[in-house]
């Protein structure tokens, strides 16, 4: 990447000092870690919660930073000190309001496609999967994980490079105005919502709010833009006439452009479908190596995406046939997403990355429909964030539970315990905050060959350690009896 000092005087109310050192060849890449910056970078020095940026200003210099940009208040206390002569210093008032628009300067350079992708669920599944279909033609930059922040998306920006045809970026948000400036930051040709649901109702206070705040994404998006719209959802099916070209997928609306009918959910986790793209008559069917009805609706959405940019049917199916939530190969159990873990008989389905009342119905809904020699155990840690509405919506859940008929319920933090009393479960068991632990001995003692174990909860309920706890106990049975047969 190459930023100009130009790029950088354009920045509202910045201040250069030593201008006459920044580099003539301009800025080579981005740090916000002092720890990573090379040789030739900018560093941008920023305010978190935990760490202040500006106190590693001088061992970014050291590094080999080129220059560093900080704030005002920060410039006020410590630019004339002599560790900081002969150094440029851009001295702005707000470093993360500035890294945003010096990455909006950088995407300008470039005259390509950009998709913007957001929705109160499946943003990261859809772009991961919209990525995997568009690279059978084109060189992708895509977001890594969830870098879909006021920091996250900047620095995904910054690693454009002349080689890429398109880049797949994701927008997260929980407040009002936050998906707005990452559109005008990002500035995307394309713009997709997943849906709207359920989560961050402690900021938005209702779905109306949820779906207006999504909706900025369209609402700053050029009118020339193509929107990908989920049919299903009546809020997103709601921006249809803000755009002229629209292209709808879904698996009920009839009047969907890519349609989509489950055939099958499999034994081995995976799920047959039937793809159909009415602008062109032609279907195909895909065997998906993810589990649910919601994930079927996410591959409608890469598949169409792939139809508009003319990525071969072939080769459509075959993207979305070899994805795997595996892909990002980590070692242990981490955070997953509807990821299924087979482990000496047991079934486990690691979907605990994240939760909202809409995923947590997609998950249940989809441990109902799967086929089971054994039980069926439903784990869930608190769904967060919620506001007034956290006690409703966790009763809600327990009557859904109770509907789907589930006998074996393990619920975990504050706001679940409403759930297990609704649940109305044979086997309903509740632990607060300080006995994970305890939960996790017992779930182990419950589980044997043939169960199928659904574990979801909130980031900050981190109900991964169940599942970790769960594998390694499974594991060690299972070598014990092996020893025992040897």
């Amino acid at each position: 990447m190459r930023l100009t000092k130009s790029d950088i005087l354009s920045l509202p109310g910045v201040r250069i000092t030593f201008i006459e050192q920044f580099p003539k060849k301009g800025i080579r890449g981005i740090s916000t870690d002092s720890r990573g910056v090379r040789e030739g970078d900018l560093f941008v020095a920023i305010r978190g919660a935990h760490h202040d940026g500006h106190d590693f200003v001088a061992q970014a210099k050291a590094a080999g930073a080129a220059a560093a940009m900080v704030d005002s208040r920060w410039a006020s206390l410590h630019e004339q000190e002599k560790e900081f002569q002969q150094f440029p210093l851009i001295v702005v008032n707000d470093t993360v309001l500035n890294l945003g628009n010096l990455a909006a300067i950088y995407r300008a350079k470039f005259n390509i496609p950009i998709i913007a992708i957001t929705g109160s669920s499946g943003k990261t599944t859809v772009k991961d999967l919209v990525a995997a279909v568009l690279a059978k033609k084109f060189n992708v930059l895509k977001t890594e994980g969830n870098l879909n922040n006021f920091i996250g998306l900047p620095l995904t920006l910054f690693r454009l490079d002349s080689s890429h045809d398109v880049a797949v970026l994701e927008l997260g948000t929980n407040h009002f105005g936050e998906i707005a400036r990452l559109t005008e930051i990002a500035n995307p040709t394309h713009g997709l919502v997943t849906n709207v649901g359920s989560a961050h109702l402690e900021f938005f206070k209702s779905l109306e709010g949820v779906a207006n705040a999504k909706g900025e994404l369209f609402e700053t998006m050029s009118d020339h833009g193509t929107a990908f719209l989920n049919a299903d959802d009546s809020y997103v099916r709601a921006f249809a006439p803000s755009f002229s070209k629209r292209i709808l997928y879904g698996l009920k609306a009839r009047n969907a452009d890519v349609r989509g009918k489950i055939l099958e959910f499999r034994d081995d986790g995976t799920t047959r479908i039937r793809i159909l793209n009415r602008n062109t008559r032609g279907a195909m069917e895909i065997s998906l190596q993810l589990v649910g009805e919601h994930n079927a609706i996410n591959a409608l959405a890469a598949a169409a995406v792939g139809f508009a940019f003319k990525v071969h049917p072939a080769k459509i199916r075959h993207a979305l046939e070899s994805f795997s939530p595996l892909d990002d190969k980590t070692s242990g159990v981490r955070p997953g997403r509807m990821e299924i873990l087979r482990i000496s008989g047991v079934t486990i389905i690691n979907d605990s990355y994240n939760a909202n009342p809409d995923s947590v119905r997609a998950a249940l809904r989809t441990l109902a429909a799967m086929k089971s020699s054994g039980k069926k155990i439903v784990v869930l840690g608190d769904m967060l964030e919620l506001g007034e509405a956290s006690e409703y919506e966790h009763a809600k859940l327990g009557v859904e539970i109770a509907n789907l008929g589930f006998e074996y319920v393990l619920t975990f933090g504050q706001q679940m315990r409403f759930a297990s009393e609704a649940s109305k479960a044979i086997y309903a068991f509740h632990y607060d905050e300080s006995a994970k632990g305890v939960l996790a001995e017992y779930l182990t003692e419950l589980t044997h060959p043939g169960d199928i174990v659904l574990v979801k909860g909130s980031r900050g309920m981190k109900m991964e350690d169940v599942v970790a706890f769960l594998v390694e106990r499974l594991r060690a049975r299972s070598s014990r009896r092996t020893n025992e047969v040897q």
